[in-house]
């Protein structure tokens, strides 16, 4: 490589005319040679082709791509201050306007070289103030200067004052590259060491801050034997290794080792080091995130998988009662002549429908769940009467599995505050599940504990089943969304795989504890723990009507006329059915218009109670409400309104209260639940 000086003519004149011969003459010089403006961005005019080679460009337009054709852009970013400052002292100096300067580029490759650069500032008319400069790749003559200087302090026996000139020598090359047999580095320090200087120094070092599970990776990268096998190939390797700092922080090292000269009367290695914290943290930092993105992916390839089954068995489940409801209802009318069989037919039309409204139901609760928008609504009762009510619901279905339910409850003898619904639906779906899912002959055992601590009672339900039990494996899914024992085709009960997560959900809610304990073949044993504040004397406690207390009810509410806020026909005919064979008086209109206009022109009292639908044309039935209560009539304030709608989450009821209604029930209609709420409003 020539390394001479060039000869930059002092005289060189630019200008529109010179330029393109210039340009020509640039072309064909083997060395770089370009031309840039002194002041603003340093734009360059003009760049000849050995400068894109030097850069690792094929063309003009990848050159600018790479350099932004400035100045700036042609020297290494932590260069470029120091290039600058170094060129501006030069011409300062210097009457003849020359300067000279090293600095590091990055190619289009990525790889770093050392370049040398004089330049020439001359002032144009056509152009301003220029600077015109030649350049060549200088990396191996700074390596080699290097090398040289470090030969010779050992050479000339200068060892005992080794460190002191490798200080010195860390001063002036401290954060620079090099080139290590063609292999582009960058190091915090680089130093030939005999193999005695190894010896002493860097085990030492070793010992002293070297973390030590990385001490046997740190020797075997300054073992010579260990380097000749691993340079043999291209001359060098590297190893990352991890050092504790004089904080005690952790740090991370990179040694790079070549073998120079190895056959020589002096055999030599460089080592370079460098501190590629930052670097490792960001990989390790980028493969935590992948692995985090990757489980990621996983759980939702399992959530996909899990939801795409549960569709599957909802399909199944939804129109298993379906066909049973439609099916029923075409015989229902065959057999009209025959009682018998309607009554069979109607039955089974019931159960069906009960199975479909549990299924919407999970569905609806565990978006309510999901959601949050669920929350514990604690009233008085008495947990007895509780246990009962599911219960005696219950025996009817376990005689139709013939299975055995036996019931036993030991009570404090105090009322609780528990959200009766909730609680109702965690003991209803887990015994329902122990008898669908016995054997005929089989046996459940419920048994209730309550131990009074203070002013809180303290539950434990145990519910045992002698049926088909469940795996190891199933046991740690079942609570787990989507997750059922077995298809309904093998056991024959429809399920939305929701019910048990959703119980779990609830019971999380209560701040209690569901563990099931199981054995295939043999049974499972769930056992629920929840705890309740003891309900204070005054408190109301909810209870459930006997068949006298039902019958003063209807006759309380017969005679009473109600306005039926309905757009759905169908939907209307049966509520009118319904409040007609209580005995009460029925008005019907199709929407929240309707019902405002009839209230505004009906005499005071003419109706005792509205039944508001929400979803309606033209008005909805919270507008309508809102409506209705803005009148300027005596009787409006008294006047009760009750949502009934198939919006029935917990923020439409919400809804509802707010827009001014009494109270909110949900359709499917339960006839028992609708005449108990007239009942009370009334």
């Amino acid at each position: 490589m020539d390394t001479t000086t060039p000869q930059i003519p002092s005289d060189l004149v630019i200008n529109e005319q010179t330029l393109p011969v210039i340009e020509h003459l640039g072309d064909a010089m083997p060395g770089g040679f370009f031309i840039y403006h002194a002041d603003g961005n340093e734009e360059l005019l003009y760049a000849n082709k050995a400068m894109f080679s030097i850069f690792g460009c094929e063309d003009l337009e990848q050159f600018k791509e790479l350099t932004g054709f400035t100045f700036p852009g042609l020297v290494h970013p932590e260069d470029r201050a120091r290039t600058e400052a170094a060129i501006a002292e030069q011409i300062a100096a210097n009457k003849n306007n020359l300067d000279y300067v090293e600095y590091r580029i990055i190619r289009a490759d990525g790889e770093i070289r050392w370049i040398t650069d004089y330049g020439h500032f001359v002032h144009t008319e056509t152009y301003g103030d220029i600077f015109y400069v030649f350049i060549s790749d200088a990396t191996e003559m700074r390596l080699k200067r290097l090398e040289n200087k470090k030969r010779d302090a050992v050479i000339y026996g200068l060892a005992s004052e080794y460190d002191d000139i490798f200080l010195l020598d860390l001063e002036h090359y401290a954060a620079r590259p090099y080139m290590i047999n063609g292999a582009p580095t960058e190091y915090m320090h680089d130093i030939i060491w005999t193999r005695d200087k190894i010896d002493k120094m860097f085990l030492d070092y070793a010992q002293r801050s070297v973390v030590e599970d990385d001490r046997a990776i740190f020797l075997d990268a300054v073992d010579l034997d260990r380097i000749e096998q691993n340079t043999e190939h291209d001359g060098h390797f590297m190893l990352n290794y991890r050092i504790l700092d004089d904080q005690g922080q952790q740090q991370w090292i990179r040694i790079s080792v070549a073998d120079v000269d190895s056959g020589s009367e002096f055999p030599q290695v460089v080592f370079g080091f460098k501190n590629v914290t930052e670097h490792m943290t960001r990989v390790e930092e980028e493969a935590e995130a992948h692995l985090r993105t990757k489980q990621e992916l996983n759980k939702a390839l399992q959530a996909t998988q899990a939801k795409n089954a549960f569709l599957f068995n909802m399909s199944h489940d939804v129109r298993t009662p379906l066909n049973a409801i439609v099916g029923f209802a075409t015989l229902t009318r065959k057999y009209l002549n025959d009682p018998v069989r309607v009554s069979e037919c109607l039955d089974a039309i019931d159960s069906a429908s009960d199975q479909l409204i549990a299924l919407v139901n999970d569905v609806l609760d565990m978006s309510q769940l999901e959601s949050g928008s669920m929350d514990v609504r604690p009233m008085a009762c008495s947990m007895p009467d509780k246990i009962d009510h599911v219960t005696s619901t219950l025996m009817n279905v376990a005689a139709e599995h013939k299975v055995t339910l036996q019931v036993s409850v030991d009570d404090p003898g105090v009322k609780v505050m528990a959200d009766t619904a909730k609680l109702r639906r965690i003991l209803y779906k887990v015994i329902d599940n122990a008898i669908k899912f016995n054997r005929p002959g089989g046996k459940v055992s419920v048994d209730a504990r309550g131990v009074l601590e203070g002013d809180k009672v303290n539950y434990t339900y145990t519910i045992t089943d002698t049926g088909i039990g469940m795996s190891p494996e199933l046991q740690e899914r079942i609570f787990d969304n989507f997750e059922r024992g077995a298809n309904t085709t093998q056991t024959r009960e429809a399920g939305s795989g929701l019910g048990l997560p959703i119980m779990k959900a609830l019971v999380d809610m209560m701040d209690g504890t569901i563990d099931v304990e199981s054995e295939q073949g043999v049974g499972s044993t769930f056992t629920i723990k929840l705890t309740f504040d003891v309900a204070a004397p005054e408190a109301a406690s909810v209870a459930f009507a006997t068949d006298e207390e039902s019958a003063a009810q209807l006759a309380r509410i017969r005679g009473k006329r109600v306005l039926v806020v309905e757009d759905n026909e169908l939907n209307a005919l049966i509520t009118e059915t319904i409040l007609t064979d209580a005995g009460m008086v029925v008005d019907i209109v199709e929407d929240g218009t309707e019902a405002v206009n009839t209230m505004r022109h009906e005499r005071p009292g003419f109706y005792d109670l509205i039944l508001m639908d929400i979803q309606m044309p033209i008005m909805n039935g919270y507008d309508a409400t809102r409506a209705i209560r803005a009148l300027d009539r005596e009787d409006i304030a008294d006047l009760p309104i009750i949502a009934l709608s198939a919006n029935a989450l917990d923020e439409d009821k919400r809804l509802s209260l707010e827009s001014g209604m009494n109270a909110h029930l949900a359709k499917p209609i339960n006839v028992t639940d609708l005449l108990f709420t007239l009942e009370q409003y009334l």
